[in-house]
């Protein structure tokens, strides 16, 4: 792995020290990646790094020709099917989206996929991916707690559904996990890391009174070091911080790492069911191995099923591979897809991403965004002044043509 960001933060270049592009910080790592991070202390401030963010569900005929023209010698490697998507979305009576209903495509009465809906209402269908596509006597069951309804099948790619009887609430709980490349260079950076996490845990916890709140973290290397992956379930933010705390960098050595076994783990953290907000933050620059995709996305397709929005988070030089998997995973599961900008000077440059639109933000007020959309139930655009600048011609996360 070259480069990773963890969470918040921005790792170096792989197998390099955090010494060499922060020549300020003391050095040095232990093997096993335990014990406290040697920049403890450092005093470092939050908000200094910088990022943007893209939502491929919005640009959706633009993923499509990405897929076909850009990522296409990556695709034979492993893909999902997604050319045909269905954005569904349930209301109640008062047409308020509905968090925590049950969406299910029946035939002949047996249930072939059932999807949960964001606090937004809204649930992706593939048809092929959801094992529905060609299947004859369709219909739809959305069952909430004031019980089931059944509906014809609709026409069309975006599906509404009003269920009178149901009451809309927000969540009333969040389960946010942390998945993190953890390799050799990560270095005295992870003070940033505990940096930014401290800025943005206290942001979303007075941002979100009466919310129950839980943290998790996975850190992973790859096969062969001291260990691949290491996991520590839902807890408190205190725990999690404590578990932060004992995290260092190395391992790692060649360009891929075992990230495909990290996202398997992330799904055993014990995710709350029921009217929760869930957010996972996928940190790193770099794939799994060529022969690891397909795992990977079986990852994000379970994911996808039990409505857990992935938010990857690309480092610099996350490479085109990196970048095509990491894309994919937050479009099935309906998150944005996150990567570091050149903007704020820090470390080594950050490649480019494939994107033609995107507004440059602090990464921790980017972040918090992000979570707290998850919780209102609609997404919560930056206001101008937290804006530093726009790349390409933004619409409110569609990119337009120019001249359009």
């Amino acid at each position: 792995m070259r480069t990773i960001l963890v969470g918040l933060l921005l790792l170096s270049g792989c197998g390099m020290s955090a010494r060499e592009d922060f020549p300020g910080f003391p050095g040095g790592t232990g093997g096993d990646g335990s014990g406290p991070g040697p920049g403890a202390g450092s005093g470092l401030q939050p908000g200094q790094l910088t990022a943007g963010d893209y939502d491929d569900n919005k640009n959706f005929e633009r993923m499509q020709s990405s897929l076909d023209q850009v990522f296409a010698p990556l695709v034979d490697k492993g893909s999902l099917p997604v050319a045909e998507r269905i954005i569904a979305t349930v209301t109640d009576g008062a047409r308020r989206p509905l968090s925590d209903a049950r969406l299910a495509i029946t035939s002949g009465g047996a249930v072939l996929v059932s999807l949960p809906t964001g606090s937004d209402g809204r649930v992706l269908l593939f048809p092929t991916l959801d094992v529905f596509a060609g299947r004859s006597d369709l219909g739809v069951t959305i069952s909430t707690a004031a019980g089931t309804r059944s509906f014809p099948i609709p026409t069309g790619t975006t599906w509404t559904f009003a269920v009178p009887d149901a009451t809309a609430a927000l969540p009333t709980a969040l389960d946010l996990a942390f998945v993190v490349d953890a390799t050799g260079s990560m270095g005295d950076e992870l003070e940033y890391l505990k940096t930014e996490m401290r800025d943005i845990t206290q942001r979303i916890a007075a941002q979100s009174p009466g919310v129950s709140l839980r943290y998790a973290l996975i850190v992973y290397r790859d096969q062969g070091d001291p260990y691949v992956v290491r996991s520590f379930p839902f807890d408190s933010l205190a725990s999690f911080e404590a578990n932060l705390g004992q995290q260092s960098a190395d391992g790692g050595g060649d360009y891929p790492e075992a990230a495909e076994l990290a996202m398997t783990a992330a799904l055993e953290l014990g995710w709350r069911s029921g009217n929760v907000a869930r957010v996972l933050f996928h940190v790193a620059d770099a794939p799994p191995h060529d022969d690891k995709y397909a795992p990977f996305l079986a990852a994000a397709k379970a994911a996808h099923a039990r409505g857990i929005r992935i938010f990857p988070v690309g480092a610099s030089g996350v490479g085109l591979a990196a970048e095509y998997l990491m894309r994919l995973s937050a479009f099935v599961t309906l998150g944005r897809y996150i990567f570091l900008t050149d903007d704020s000077g820090i470390g080594n440059p950050h490649e480019p991403p494939h994107i033609p639109c995107y507004q440059v933000q602090h990464l921790n007020d980017l972040l918090v965004r992000e979570v707290t959309s998850e919780l209102a139930g609609s997404y919560l655009a930056a206001p101008p002044a937290d804006i530093l600048h726009t790349v390409g011609n933004y619409d409110n996360g569609v990119c337009r043509d120019a001249g359009a």
